[in-house]
Formats: C-alpha cells, structure tokens, sequence
C-alpha cells in the first residue's frame, strides 16, 4: 500500500509539472530571425515581444483601464523627449517577467529592454534624459532601487540568492515607510 501511494505521488508531481511547463510555453515566443526585443537577458531563452509589437502597443489612458496581460501599464517620455518608455504588464505566465520595461528610440525607433523584473517590482522613474531608476520590494521594509543607463539591462533572475546587492549596483534601503 506504502508503495502504491508514492508511486502515486511521483506521477502526479511528474504531470503537474508538465502541466505547468505547458501552460508558461503559452505566453512566451521563441527567439525567430532576430525580429525580437532588443536582447534577451542571460538568465532567459526567449522574448516575449516582437520589436513591431512593442513600437505598436497603445499606451494606456489616464482614465484607471483594466490592465491587460502583455499590453503596456505606464509609457513616459524621457525629459527630453528622445525616448519613449514602455512598462508592460505580462502577469504570472512568465514570473520573471511580470513586468518589463522597453525604451525606444524616437528618432530611428531603436528598442531597448531595460527591466525585467517579478510581482515585487514597485515601479520606475526617468533620472535625467538617459538614465532610469528601478525600485523593487525586497521584502518587509526594504526597498531596493537601480539607476540604470539606457545601453543597460537588468533581470530579477539575474539577483536571485542574494545577488541584489550594493556591490551589484543596488541601493538597499531598510525603514518602516518609503
């Protein structure tokens, strides 16, 4: 009986964990003839966006919409309005991607990804005409916040297990309230 009942717990942890490797493949594209998103950072196989449906997602109205899962939250123009800034929402399907954030390039329409970052992520700010600030909840009463050039790219998965660090760039600030 003992056996019988492992046995059984094997299989079902087998199946759900197929189950949920197919339901991730759902929302996410693989890399095809390098018509996606700017760079796929090192910890990920594939983009979810194509550069053109990143230039062509409307930007939200100021009127509290409904988010929707792989259209923008939040756009901004840079103060000096050379760079759009796109914040995508994605939701649960790909975890570290909950959120992405994109620049593009007005001029030659050049596309950027900034951000990808988990349901922690708490937003983001232009600091001067090329430069974005990243604010990220690292648990109870700690804020951490990157400030990152436009030629660079960050991943949550890349601070995982303590790699969220001041000698990795990030400003770690524990209090009561930010």
């Amino acid at each position: 009986m003992k056996r019988l009942i492992i046995a059984t717990l094997v299989i079902s942890l087998a199946a759900a964990a197929v189950i949920i490797d197919k339901e991730r493949g759902k929302n996410t594209h693989q890399l095809a003839g390098g018509d996606r998103s700017a760079q796929v950072l090192s910890s990920e196989t594939t983009a979810p966006h194509t550069d053109q449906e990143i230039i062509d997602a409307p930007c939200p109205r100021e009127d509290g919409s409904q988010w929707s899962i792989g259209k923008p939250i939040s756009c901004e123009k840079s103060p000096d309005t050379m760079y759009l800034a796109k914040f995508f929402y994605n939701g649960m399907a790909t975890p570290e991607r909950y959120y992405e954030l994109f620049v593009i390039h007005m001029a030659d329409r050049t596309i950027r990804r900034i951000w990808a970052g988990d349901f922690h992520t708490l937003g983001w700010d232009w600091r001067g005409n090329e430069k974005i600030e990243i604010r990220y909840n690292c648990g109870t009463g700690c804020q951490a916040i990157k400030t990152m050039g436009l030629n660079e790219s960050a991943s949550i998965a890349d601070y995982k297990n303590g790699r969220m660090s001041e000698k990795n760039g990030w400003q770690i600030t524990f209090t009561k309230s930010f």
